[in-house]
């Protein structure tokens, strides 16, 4: 469909999309061509390293339960069930859990029920693929408040504030030592 739009888009560039130029009778007065609507400014991105981070806005969770501590390094990553980057970074999450949270790394999953995720659905996939960090449906206000856009997408807080935000995939266990 994206396809087919396309090709009709730029045909219709190149042919003029099927409308005659008017042509004016002579005689006629000049109109003047209306004033193309002025640019609007893009609206700026939310910067959320520095930004407070006290409570995760969870509404349930699906498996265990956790809190933003003080001290901590919490990984906090928004993820959906229906998209498939964020199915590939479970297995390094639970990985990150395992083997860096003896050493003071809280991983928290956070989503969103829809009309075709269910809360079942959610937990039965977290169950298959092993995962025991904490993981709960909510955080979406938040989400807001720190600017995330798109998912998966991740912020690393440490005593109560953002130091990290981006992709999960761009984290490495280096960086995340670092913190600890």
């Amino acid at each position: 469909m994206r396809l087919v739009l396309g090709v009709c888009l730029i045909a219709g560039m190149s042919t003029g999309c099927g409308v005659e130029e008017a042509v004016e009778p002579p005689g006629a007065p000049e109109v003047a061509a209306p004033a193309p609507p002025q640019a609007r400014a893009a609206p700026k991105p939310v910067e959320a390293v520095g930004q407070s981070v006290t409570d995760l806005e969870v509404q349930d969770w699906l498996n265990g339960s956790t809190t933003v501590d003080s001290g901590e390094v919490t990984l906090v990553v928004f993820w959906e069930l229906w998209c498939p980057h964020c199915r590939r970074e479970v297995p390094k999450l639970q990985q990150w859990h395992e083997q860096l949270g003896p050493d003071g790394l809280n991983v928290v999953g956070l989503t969103r029920l829809t009309r075709n995720t269910t809360r079942e659905a959610a937990a039965g996939f977290l169950e298959e693929q092993g995962v025991h960090y904490a993981a709960g449906v909510g955080g979406h206000d938040l989400a807001n408040r720190l600017g995330i856009k798109g998912i998966p997408a991740a912020v690393a807080v440490k005593d109560g504030a953002v130091i990290w935000q981006g992709h999960p995939g761009r984290l490495t266990e280096e960086q995340l030592r670092a913190w600890l």
